[in-house]
């Protein structure tokens, strides 16, 4: 029984929120306030005042939310086209796409409070949430949420852990060029190659600038940086960064002076020779220098002997000419041998 109306008669609701006078003065609402009052007392139907009243505050008359099927009572509950009032109190504190930005502060910003990937990182002040955790803003594959938990920035589409993939990759990741092999991702994909490997894109695809990484680095190990290697000397359809030498190249000259330039012995392509052997003569066929692995864990020849026949051994060796001879077993197993002369000047 209601111990207000036990017979059915009282119904006065004073402003229209559908909760009767008497109720509210139990409850201790406003009778006068359409938009306080408890949503359990309501016994009536919402009228007049209440259906005008925006309570909210998301700009949608409270009657237009009802005929929508929005929630009246849900500052981020509502449909755009349906605002017809300024937007005030509990939206302009709601952070309604879950950016951590204030819908109040997004419209200061002239950002988006209803997407989750438009706002202004100086302006967060709440707890990132919701739509946000869910998004993701990048496009790298991963969400917003799973960035955060690797410790990746959600907003940068090369940091990533491509592990934590879950979603598409598209927008901001499908322009970026995140190996600066000057290929975007995009077309990476499109191309079947690596978008992470800057050594992996096809030349005919390039149209950004390629890093000072990339052209810094030797792909295909020949000891010349890719950035001199760009074009197709031999025309055989293989850059010449990618090309691996068949065999060796060994210098004629080095200049062991510490200017950063043919300070060691250079031989191109020994690196894809593990099995190798290097000795270094006279021009009296005393041996000065020699190796086994030439190149592998830093050892190469800088103009210092370290024959066992020199008399001031671990010395630099003086100006002139000396002779080298190579001998390494090639990807077929076969011995191969080259031999000639390496002048050495200061």
């Amino acid at each position: 029984t209601d111990p207000c109306d036990p017979i059915g008669i009282n119904t006065t609701d004073t402003d229209g929120d559908g909760v009767t006078d008497c109720i509210e003065d139990i409850d201790g609402t406003d009778v006068n306030d359409p938009c306080d009052f408890l949503v359990d007392s309501i016994t009536e139907p919402q009228t007049g005042e209440f259906l005008d009243a925006d309570c909210d505050g998301d700009g949608v008359t409270n009657g237009d939310e009802i005929e929508d099927g929005t929630d009246p009572t849900d500052p981020c509950d509502f449909l755009t086209d349906s605002i017809s009032l300024d937007q005030t109190g509990d939206f302009l504190d709601a952070d309604c796409d879950g950016d951590g930005v204030t819908n109040g502060d997004e419209i200061e910003d002239g950002t988006d409070p209803t997407d989750p990937c438009d706002f202004l990182t100086d302006s967060i002040s709440l707890d990132q949430t919701g739509d946000f955790l869910d998004a993701d803003c990048d496009g790298d594959g991963v969400t917003n949420g799973d960035e955060i938990e690797d410790g990746t920035d959600p907003t940068d589409p090369c940091d990533f852990n491509a592990g934590s993939i879950s979603l598409t990759q598209t927008g901001d990741f499908l322009d970026a060029d995140c190996d600066g092999d000057g290929v975007t991702n995009g077309d990476e994909i499109e191309d079947g190659t690596d978008p992470l490997d800057f050594c992996d894109f096809d030349v005919d695809n390039v149209t950004l600038t390629q890093s000072e990484e990339f052209l810094n680095f030797d792909c295909d190990g020949d000891n010349i940086p890719n950035g001199d290697e760009l074009p197709d000397a031999d025309g055989n359809g293989t850059p010449d960064f990618r090309e691996v030498p068949a065999g060796i190249e060994p210098a004629s000259i080095m200049t062991p002076n510490g200017d950063g330039l043919n300070d060691e012995f250079i031989i191109l392509g020994i690196e894809n020779f593990p099995n190798n052997t290097v000795r270094i003569y006279n021009r009296w066929g005393v041996l000065v220098w020699d190796t086994q692995n030439y190149a592998q864990n830093g050892i190469v020849f800088t103009g210092e002997s370290n024959g066992r026949i020199t008399i001031d051994g671990d010395s630099q060796l003086p100006v002139g000419t000396y002779y080298y001879v190579i001998d390494y077993t090639d990807t077929n197993g076969n011995t191969q041998s080259e031999a000639g002369p390496l002048y050495i000047n200061r």
